[in-house]
């Protein structure tokens, strides 16, 4: 286990430039929907860095907290458009759960 694992504060999380070109090319910034399942969403801001990069802002860090993500889960985005909201399904994969199963 990373030794800061327990005290990670991830302020933003940048949407890699690959996807953005091919599923989000049209779009610009605003605010977007993060779900894991129906009853647990997340707002967060839709944001271009400074390197013209798409990250995922405010509220990230939030649900970061909420789902008790650590060094080493990955997270899967599936992003659902619709015409004005940004929906974006988030499937969690953690390493610690991973480790238990044989």
């Amino acid at each position: 286990m990373h030794p800061f694992s327990h005290f990670m504060f991830v302020l933003k999380q940048v949407i890699p430039n690959e996807f953005v070109k091919t599923h989000m090319h049209m779009m610009e910034e605003g605010n977007a929907i993060l779900f894991v399942d129906q009853d647990r969403t997340w707002n967060v801001d839709l944001k271009l860095t400074l390197n013209k990069q798409f990250a995922l802002t405010s509220g990230w860090s939030e649900f970061c907290a909420h789902n008790n993500l650590k060094f080493g889960d990955v997270c899967a985005f599936l992003l659902h458009k619709c015409k004005t909201t940004v929906l974006i399904q988030v499937a969690i994969f953690s390493i610690e759960e991973d480790m238990k199963t044989p």
